[in-house]
């Protein structure tokens, strides 16, 4: 149940971070095309950045109701990998069984594809997001009117930067997986070694 429960709510999460991702991107593709014309009026400018503004307050409502789902999703699916490896590494001295590796294996795969999923999802969002600032600062010197529209969003960008966290405590990104696997290998050698020390013990 608590896999599903996880897997239910990790595939929302990434849902909307796809949609907005790609609403992200069609901005900035209009905000660029609008920043190498010349002869438009601030108008169309101070439109897309507020719809760009409306994306990123969704991002902040979803990180405010679905952080802390995020953080005790990415636990325990950190915890079912470090597991499931010590369990598959358990199965060769207990005696080989094909069935139960392929069991473990197939939780170990779903969990990571789902870390993967909303890693990358989420670290498409803050980097979107970033490039946004690149587009708007070449349109910088075009006038009066363009500082102060760009003033204004990048001093509120600065303020509140579009990221999805796990309930504050880190960012999740592309660099998430890289860290999960880091902390599973730690404790998976902990184990291991409290292992082999358990049965040194015995002998």
């Amino acid at each position: 149940m608590q896999m599903v429960y996880c897997n239910l709510n990790i595939s929302f999460i990434n849902r909307v971070c796809t949609i907005t991702f790609s609403r992200l991107k069609y901005i900035n593709n209009e905000l660029g095309c609008r920043v190498r014309e010349t002869g438009h009026s601030t108008k169309e400018l101070v439109k897309l950045i507020s719809r760009h503004s409306s994306l990123c307050e969704i991002i902040q409502h979803l990180n405010s109701c679905y952080g802390l789902v995020a953080l005790i999703c990415v636990a325990f699916s950190s915890y079912t990998i470090t597991k499931d490896v010590f369990v598959i590494s358990t199965l060769w001295e207990l005696g080989f069984r094909i069935e139960a590796l392929i069991r473990y294996t197939l939780w170990i795969s779903l969990n990571l594809i789902y870390m993967t999923s909303l890693a990358a999802s989420s670290g498409n969002i803050k980097n979107e997001a970033k490039k946004t600032a690149e587009i708007l600062s070449r349109a910088y010197g075009k006038g009066k009117d363009y500082q102060n529209i760009i003033d204004k969003f990048l001093t509120k960008s600065i303020r509140q930067e579009t990221k999805f966290t796990a309930y504050g405590f880190f960012v999740i990104d592309n660099s998430t997986l890289f860290k999960i696997i880091s902390a599973v290998t730690t404790y998976l050698v902990i184990l291991i070694q409290f292992k082999q020390l358990e049965e040194s013990k015995n002998d």
